[in-house]
């Protein structure tokens, strides 16, 4: 689950005045899918290849405002809306080099009617 609160603020300059209203937002996730990995060894190398898919749902406030006002006038701000339902996938191959070093490559993505998230990853493992 996640939770958000900002305080109430003021802000005086020049002639304008700032106020900024206190609010929360809570959100809470379930996620729904598969996950796999599969690998080979041989002798002091191995290669891993990792993969998961799933159904992300989320329940509770998805679109966070919060109310203001400038010198008198009151108005919203409004942020990124959270999708409720969501596709979300990884995959990554990870590949051991000898026995202190390891190497690994990623992808994590998050697909939405109207959203979409993507990352890469590249990682290096060196035990000494």
């Amino acid at each position: 689950m996640c939770s958000f609160a900002s305080e109430k603020g003021r802000k005086a300059a020049a002639a304008r005045r700032w106020h900024l209203g206190g609010d929360s937002m809570r959100t809470s996730f379930a996620t729904a899918g598969l996950r796999g990995d599969t690998g080979c060894n041989g002798g002091a190398s191995s290669l891993t290849l990792r993969a998961s898919a799933g159904w992300q749902h989320a329940f509770g406030d998805q679109l966070p405002v919060v109310g203001a006002a400038l010198g008198g006038q009151h108005f919203n701000v409004t942020g990124l809306p959270i999708a409720r339902d969501t596709l979300v996938s990884e995959i990554g191959l990870e590949a051991a080099v000898g026995s202190n070093m390891r190497i690994n490559l990623g992808y994590s993505g998050a697909l939405s009617p109207a959203s979409q998230n993507h990352a890469a990853r590249a990682g290096l493992l060196w035990q000494f």
